[in-house]
């Protein structure tokens, strides 16, 4: 209950320290108001008058100051209104109306009410009719004219103004779409399907279906895509057979996870029933077999890759023993009797721990075209990692351990050091609370594999025939 009363005081305190600093920012807008005022600025004032208001409602001195400042601007901008709907300045009557409401609505949030003639929205509608007509009429004749950056410019306006006029969003579609269509035709008939596919794609995200859109985009996607097939990766050595085969799957994993709609994996039949693919050590040799064999691949292109080199290693734990001493500071009373504090550093060892890890890949790959023997995308990568772990250890409470260097447990010594200060301890102590976790050779390389694999798939998607 205790707390909650607190709580509940807390509230309150904050609350009466925002309306303060409300009431205090309120009265300081109206003070430089009241100087505008005087000196007949009435804009500047009525827009301190307005913002000293939306601090603090009850400022009356504000209230009363807007009423009047603001009705001086108010009546000037109907003023500017009425001329320009006297002199059929339809475009500058509109904008001036909205410009008016706006001023209206604004003073009106604070409980200011100005006088808004009902005549004025009559002569506001007028002019209105007279400018969309005017503005759909000069943009049909640029529809008409294919000017579609002007129509589509005109007809937004229309609709900005007033979204069901006549068959405006009709014709504002074509202003706006036809462009992107006849460019994807453009590019669909100069085998540009990529582009075309893009073009189509564009105006189907923003606006639906227009015309036969969908059509092409699917078709200018069936042209555009490239089936590829998986060759077994290879390796010299039967030893990495298995690592070959890993890498392959997560290429595999890897380009099915692109997002370009532009590559397919195929499982080829000729290529899963031709067991001597597997038995092969190079790639060239493979595709050698599919051409002996007359084989008729359903795909445009294959995937194949060399495992070059891969290695792991994995150090044993590297264990020693090193110097160190031990502080102990007693009190004691020394032969006048006062007391005074003794340190003392006792020789000790504690052990320090080391290990590496390490792993590294080449490989070789390429996407060659199957009619044509052109190599579209080759590259040889080549990766290493390594990771390793420092620490120590000790029996008893590392936090007494202070640096230092002996020669004889037992035995003192000239060359035997003790260093006590701040960035020396600070140094062993980092030893005891370092991390124990080793990556193993083995786990480094299985991240190359998947790093391996990420990097054929973006090179595969990064390839662009069009470019």
């Amino acid at each position: 209950m205790i707390n909650r009363y607190s709580y509940v005081f807390r509230l309150i305190v904050i609350l009466l320290l925002v309306f303060s600093l409300a009431a205090c920012s309120s009265k300081r807008f109206a003070n430089k108001a009241l100087k505008y005022d005087e000196a007949g600025m009435f804009h500047e004032a009525a827009a301190l008058y307005l913002r000293s208001l939306t601090s603090n409602p009850s400022n009356m001195d504000a209230r009363m100051g807007l009423m009047r400042t603001g009705s001086l601007v108010f009546e000037e901008k109907l003023d500017n209104f009425t001329n320009y709907h006297h002199n059929s300045q339809h475009k500058e009557t509109v904008y001036a109306f909205q410009d008016l409401e706006k001023y209206y609505n604004s003073v009106a949030a604070v409980g200011v009410k100005l006088e808004f003639p009902e005549q004025y929205k009559i002569y506001y509608d007028e002019s209105k009719q007279e400018y969309l007509a005017y503005l759909y009429r000069e943009g049909m004749k640029a529809l008409n004219l294919e000017a579609f950056a002007t129509a589509e410019s005109l007809l937004a306006e229309v609709l900005l103004l007033d979204p069901s006029y006549k068959d405006s969003k009709e014709h504002w579609v074509t202003a706006k779409y036809e462009p992107i269509y006849r460019n994807g035709l453009g590019y669909f008939e100069n085998n540009l399907f990529r582009k075309a596919y893009y073009s189509f794609d564009q105006i189907l995200q923003a606006n639906g279906p227009y015309k036969d859109a969908v059509d092409y985009k699917e078709r200018s996607l069936k042209a555009a895509t490239i089936t590829i097939g998986v060759l077994p990766f290879y390796t010299s050595s039967n030893r990495e057979r298995t690592v070959a085969n890993e890498l392959k799957a997560k290429t595999i994993n890897q380009i099915q996870e692109l997002k370009s709609p532009f590559y397919k994996l195929i499982n080829d039949p000729v290529i899963a029933n031709m067991p001597q693919l597997e038995q092969a050590r190079e790639p060239l040799a493979a595709l050698q077999w599919i051409q002996k064999a007359g084989a008729d691949l359903t795909v445009q292109t294959v995937l194949y890759a060399r495992l070059l080199r891969y290695n792991t290693h994995t150090s044993p734990l590297r264990r020693v023993e090193t110097p160190a001493y031990l502080k102990k500071v007693t009190e004691v009373t020394n032969e006048s009797g006062q007391k005074e504090t003794k340190t003392e550093y006792i020789k000790t060892t504690y052990s320090e721990f080391s290990r590496q890890s390490s792993a590294s890949l080449t490989v070789e790959f390429s996407l060659m075209n199957l009619k044509t023997g052109e190599i579209l995308v080759t590259d040889v990568i080549t990766l290493n990692d390594a990771d390793e772990i420092a620490y120590a250890e000790f029996k008893g409470n590392y936090k007494e351990l202070i640096p230092g260097q002996w020669e004889k447990i037992d035995k003192e010594l000239p060359g035997d050091r003790v260093y006590d200060s701040t960035s020396h301890i600070s140094e062993i102590q980092k030893k005891f609370t370092a991390s124990k976790e080793l990556r193993s050779g083995q786990q480094t390389a299985t991240q190359l594999l998947e790093n391996a694999a990420q990097n054929i798939a973006v090179k595969i998607e990064n390839y662009n025939p069009e470019n």
